[in-house]
């Protein structure tokens, strides 16, 4: 080999590694970009994930939320006062462990939320008459609602139940039936006994008239 094939040589190895050198770093360059980008995607996704854990801490109704399983992934602090149950305790948990709700008149089991949202892939509502047993046995009449959890491609990954308390609202409710019976009974009462005097008075009339009439035969 001649000086001149030898230099040619060098010099397009040295190209060579001069490529492979500005691959390499244009490729770690590259890499600490996406490596930032999912940094920042992953600390704003956390501050997303604690501002809706706060709000869903801070409503006044009890919030649960499961994965597709069915497995209670939070319990806001309403939710732990009226199942009794702590959140340390219940995550993990199938719903129907922590959240037992049976029909307050047949006193059967009701129909799991979450199996009926995946199911129906909407908001769904619980029939009325839905009672919620704590860990303790104390029943608490409740209205509830539940909603699919969507991820980012639209598919269902989870299931939130809000619930609250309607224990008075019922009482209320079965207070005003009863007093629209007893009016109700009041007002049959009242116009049988108007029928019955008018149905007297007629009589009576009657009476009167036909005496009247038998006595005018008797003078004439």
């Amino acid at each position: 080999m001649d000086e001149n094939e030898d230099k040619l040589l060098r010099s397009v190895a040295l190209q060579n590694a001069q490529a492979v050198l500005l691959a390499r770093e244009r490729a770690e360059r590259e890499l600490i970009a996406a490596k930032e980008a999912l940094e920042r995607k992953s600390a704003e996704l956390a501050e997303e994930r604690e501002f809706f854990r706060v709000i869903l801490a801070s409503i006044g109704d009890a919030v649960i939320t499961t994965d597709r399983e069915g497995k209670i992934t939070f319990l806001n602090p309403v939710a732990e006062s009226m199942t009794g149950w702590k959140s340390a305790d219940a995550l993990g948990q199938p719903l129907q462990n922590v959240f037992k709700i049976i029909n307050e008149k047949t006193r059967q089991p009701a129909q799991d939320p979450v199996e009926r949202v995946l199911c129906e892939g909407t908001v769904v509502e619980l029939g009325n008459h839905t009672a919620l047993i704590d860990c303790d046995g104390k029943q608490t009449a409740i209205a509830d609602s539940a909603a699919p959890i969507l991820d980012a491609s639209g598919k269902v990954s989870g299931v939130v139940i809000v619930f609250h308390d309607v224990t008075e609202q019922r009482r209320a409710e079965t207070a005003l039936r009863e007093s629209n019976q007893s009016l109700s009974e009041a007002r049959d009462h009242l116009e049988k006994r108007v029928q019955d005097r008018t149905a007297e008075l007629k009589t009576a009339n009657q009476d009167k008239n036909h005496t009247h009439a038998q006595r005018g035969g008797i003078v004439g």
